[in-house]
């Protein structure tokens, strides 16, 4: 349980960060990932010439 605790309390600064780098192209700026009727599109297309249609998927969820 102390391993618990002392993991988050260590990672507890990582809340009142900002998005950086592609973070604004793949998550805010991304339209597709706001629908699930857009689900196909990520096994069909690539996005900015990268086929990862997991990561979309994984931004989809979150």
């Amino acid at each position: 349980m102390l391993i618990i605790i002392l993991s988050l309390v260590s990672y507890f600064n990582i809340f009142k960060n900002e998005f950086v780098w592609d973070d604004h192209i793949f998550i805010l700026d991304n339209a597709d990932i706001r629908s699930f009727s857009n689900l196909p599109l990520f096994f069909s297309e690539d996005v900015d010439g990268l086929y990862r249609p997991l990561r979309s998927l994984r931004l989809m969820l979150v």
